[in-house]
């Protein structure tokens, strides 16, 4: 894959963007986490409030049913729908939120110092799929082509040797996936293989992990970069916190 540097920006002037979502008409959400909100933008351009009164909103996920979901990365965090409201009340610092092709909703969950995990969400409440020790601190999570949850690892130390995990959401068995890559918050599968893209925060780099494991850098050159989603062209959207943009990178 080439290396990209320069990036078109695709939406400017927000609050402290993260989590990224694609409907299925094509319109874009993203979270802004200092202004309690999630924009969205139509693919004509037009902006637009899709959620508030929002506390530090992270991760954001489409659900053909539900909406918008949005989790609350503060130690007592919701899971929030733009449809039915608030799904599920004092999650532990919750920064990934995915939905399956069943429409099966999963979020990440951390102490802070403790463990961490990732539960699947039912009107009954949440159902563990998978308790890490101490030491994992789990953030952002996609469904990967082969059905199992793929889960970055942003803690400093371990998640330098262990930087994203594969669980099987029906057993909870989980395998290190990826390693070498430093804060990694936010990860998509590329539309049409098995590659891997991981967004590096302290790097501000895009890191592409193949189905062999081989890791490369596609993009770099951002500042604070939270979460990456692909456009239907291929095209990759990136959100920088330090900008207050979301910017637009070529298809890897």
């Amino acid at each position: 894959m080439e290396l990209v540097l320069a990036f078109e920006l695709f939406l400017g002037g927000l609050s402290s963007p993260d989590g990224l979502a694609l409907a299925p008409d094509g319109t874009v959400f993203v979270s802004e986490e200092a202004s309690g909100t999630v924009t969205g933008i139509t693919p004509d351009g037009t902006v637009f409030m899709a959620m508030m009164d929002l506390e530090s909103p992270e991760g954001i996920a489409w659900h053909p049913e539900l909406g918008i979901l949005a989790v609350e990365d503060v130690p007592q965090g919701r899971l929030v729908s733009s449809v039915e409201g608030v799904l599920l009340r004092r999650i532990p610092n919750p920064e990934g939120v995915a939905v399956s092709l069943q429409g099966d909703v999963y979020y990440t969950w951390a102490r802070m110092g403790g463990p961490t995990g990732i539960c699947r969400w039912t009107p009954q409440g949440p159902d563990s799929v998978v308790t890490l020790p101490r030491g994992f601190m789990l953030s952002g999570l996609t469904v990967g082509p082969d059905g199992n949850l793929y889960a970055c690892n942003e803690t400093p130390i371990s998640g330098l040797l262990v930087s994203v995990i594969a669980v099987c959401p029906r057993t909870g068995a989980w395998l290190p996936y990826a390693g070498g890559i430093p804060s990694a918050e936010g990860l998509r599968f590329t539309p049409g293989d098995r590659t891997l893209i991981v967004v590096s925060e302290e790097l501000g780099s895009l890191v592409a992990v193949s189905p062999a494991g081989e890791i490369s850098v596609v993009a770099t050159g951002f500042g604070s970069i939270e979460d990456v989603i692909f456009l239907p062209c291929g095209d990759m959207l990136v959100t920088d916190d330090c900008a207050g943009s979301v910017f637009r990178v070529p298809a890897p």
